[in-house]
């Protein structure tokens, strides 16, 4: 897997329909960016799966349509490289696109050897005006004055002395006034003041309200049920559902209520289970009134909760779920969103004893 992604391989990213109104978003924070100052730092933040690859994907997708498409890195795979080296991939980039656009070589080869010498990039202040040099040169004459952007993806899921390490050097490559900003993708509040993290403006996405969730299951329902030996193609999840589930869309609204659970990628990863199943025909017969409603609940504990998934498995399902409704379940008291779940489930514990048994059953044979 390539470390950093050019313009060119960004186009393989897939944005499906925009149900979070990220595109605003985006435009919102090319918006900020103009008003800020070269050199500027943003950081995006949102909790864990709430779609900020997406925001920031969307952001990208807005910068192709001008002459100066942003660049787009992602550190978190960098796994076992110097802490540096998604910076250096940056300066290659930079390069490159230098290169098609057919500047002189004579003049680009010195500023690449000053940056990319063995430890220049671990020293960045000496190097700075280097770095401004390069970025300069990315914008022709009537340019002048606009702002290279970069755009870091998963900056969150590091480690700590990567992340930081990272920022601070970008830090003191833009001090020489660089004209390039910043967004990445940012780790918790609480972090952000520990490490003093040197971001100028946060942009918070925040928590998906009913309707969006509403919208985001209702895209769910028409995307593309696929499995090739079944023949199924073509046909959407609604269409392929077995007789019981047809109120997915409702019942699914009701379900992922709880706020810990209005998450875009852990709804997506529901209905893609959902999905494969049917495609399948391995979704199980609904039996009773309110029965689909605890199996979307235990999809979303599986997803959401592996260690509780596994503590009810481990005891016996019906030993686990007394131990839920009496409000104990060791290692995950301080879990999010447990307490609402599980107020809700207790109010039909005698049927999750019988239901949640058979989803876990279809789940471990199709290999979940």
């Amino acid at each position: 897997m390539s470390d950093f992604l050019t313009a060119s391989s960004f186009d393989t990213l897939e944005l499906r329909r925009d149900a979070l109104g990220h595109e605003a978003f985006a435009r919102s924070v090319l918006h900020f960016l103009a008003g800020m100052p070269p050199g500027s730092l943003l950081a995006l933040q949102g909790s864990r799966g709430r779609g900020k690859t997406d925001a920031l994907a969307r952001v990208m997708q807005l910068t192709q349509a001008t002459p100066t498409p942003a660049f787009w890195v992602n550190p978190w795979e960098h796994t076992g490289s110097s802490l540096v080296a998604p910076v250096e991939h940056l300066v290659h980039a930079m390069a490159a696109r230098a290169r098609t656009m057919g500047l002189d070589e004579a003049v680009l080869q010195p500023i690449l050897d000053r940056l990319l010498h063995p430890g220049r990039l671990e020293a960045p202040g000496a190097v700075a005006p280097s770095f401004r040099k390069l970025a300069e040169m990315l914008l022709a004459p009537e340019q002048q004055g606009r702002t290279l952007i970069v755009l870091i993806d998963d900056l969150d899921r590091c480690t700590p002395d990567r992340r930081t390490t990272v920022l601070k050097t970008l830090r003191f490559l833009l001090a020489a006034g660089a004209p390039v900003s910043v967004v990445a993708t940012a780790f918790p509040w609480e972090d952000w003041v520990n490490h003093r993290a040197p971001f100028d403006l946060r942009l918070t996405l925040g928590p998906v309200d009913s309707e969006t969730l509403r919208a985001l299951i209702r895209v769910q329902m028409e995307r593309t049920v696929s499995l090739h030996e079944l023949a199924l193609q073509d046909r959407t999840l609604r269409e392929a559902l077995p007789a019981g589930w047809t109120q997915l869309e409702v019942v699914a609204h009701g379900a992922l209520a709880v706020p810990s659970l209005r998450n875009p990628r852990l709804v997506k990863r529901i209905f893609t289970t959902i999905a494969l199943l049917a495609a399948a025909r391995r979704l199980p017969p609904l039996e009773q009134a309110g029965e689909l409603r605890l199996m979307i609940q235990y999809l979303a504990i599986a997803e959401r909760w592996p260690a509780l998934r596994r503590l009810l498995v481990g005891q016996g399902m019906s030993q686990g779920l007394d131990h839920v409704a009496g409000h104990s379940w060791p290692g995950l008291e301080d879990e999010p969103g447990l307490q609402e779940l599980f107020a809700d489930l207790a109010t039909r514990l005698s049927s999750a004893k019988v239901v949640f048994p058979r989803i876990e059953e279809v789940l471990v044979r199709a290999g979940f």
